[in-house]
Parts: C-alpha cells; structure tokens; sequence
C-alpha cells in the first residue's frame, strides 16, 4: 500500500509516495538533515548542492559497501549450511555404523551366553555320546561336565585298613590209627 508523506530536507518540503511507513520516511528525513548540519559546521562555506552531493555519495558508498558485506555474509551462510549438510551425511553415516556394531555385539553376547551354557551343560564328546544313545533309544549315561571357572575336584582320599594279622595254627597230627578207634569208642584192633 502506497502511502504519502511530505518531508522537510534542510528547509525544504519534499512530497512523497512510499511503500514505507510515514514513521520511517520522517525518520530517514532527520538522520539526513543531522548528517547536514555536521558536514556544514565542518565546512560551512559549502552550499547545500555540494553538501548534497557530498552526503548522497557517502550514502552511496554505504550501501555499496554493506551489499559487499551482505553478499559475503550470504557466502558465508551458504558454505556453512553445505559444511552442515556434509555434517549431517557424516553423522548419518556413523550412526549406521554405530547399529551395526551394536548388532555385531548383541550377536556376540548370545554367542557368548549360549557357550557359557553349553560349558556348563556338557562337553562337546557327551552331547554327541548323549545323541547317539537317544537315537538308539538306550539311556545316557553322559554326565555334564563341570564349568571351566569351577576348580578341578580331586578324588577323595581313601583310608586303608592294616590287613589282619595271620591267625597261626597249631600243625595238624594225626594220631596213629589204633588211638583214633579208641578215641571213638571202639576196641583196639588186633593184628594175627
């Protein structure tokens, strides 16, 4: 919306049409008169035509100068906004790195618990001796094998007895044979 204003430049109405506030305008109109009156204490044998023209080239100068300085910054935007974009493809891809290594040690924990349990269930000779005996449908006998943190048990020590001392005999003697049929109760014999 178009809006009109009249300005006063250094004694002089000016009438204009703008896109700008009539705030803003006034406010352009008193930053230029005030540049004005320094450039005429400065040097007051100016006339208002060259202290014009001396201020809109400073002004000129000024836009020129921060178009420059709009431009790098523009530049500068532009190549922080690829180093993010290069950031955020390098993060991407670590991340992905990451998952799979997590992955990787998710695997490995399972592998690990799943050999802690088949070393303490049984060694790898008695699951097979135990498979055979159950195809053939006999019983196994296999006993689990102790874990390999656990110590070796050492077999216990047996007590010996001291073997009994031999029982002694007398020798056998046989009596003569007349002696053996009296000792029975029977008459001695009589040789004729």
């Amino acid at each position: 919306m178009k809006n009109k204003v009249t300005v006063n430049i250094y004694g002089r109405s000016y009438p204009m049409t703008t896109d700008e506030s009539p705030e803003y305008t006034e406010k352009l109109a008193e930053t230029l008169n005030n540049r004005f009156a320094k450039l005429r204490e400065q040097k007051s044998t100016l006339s208002i035509q060259d202290a014009a023209a001396i201020i809109s080239l400073e002004c000129l100068d000024e836009l020129v100068k921060n178009k420059q300085t709009e431009q790098n910054i523009r530049t500068q935007i532009s190549a922080y906004a690829e180093d993010a974009s290069d950031s955020r493809a390098q993060i991407e891809k670590l991340n992905k790195e990451l998952a799979k290594r997590d992955e990787r040690i998710r695997q490995l924990e399972k592998e690990i618990k799943l050999r802690q349990q088949l070393s303490s269930e049984e060694t790898a000779d008695q699951m097979i001796k135990g498979s055979i005996d159950r195809a053939l449908g006999g019983q196994t006998n296999v006993k689990p094998a102790q874990p390999a943190q656990q110590p070796a048990r050492t077999a216990p020590v047996q007590q010996t007895r001291p073997a009994p001392a031999p029982v002694q005999t007398q020798p056998r003697v046989t009596p003569p044979l007349s002696e053996r049929g009296a000792a029975a109760g029977l008459p001695p014999k009589t040789n004729k």
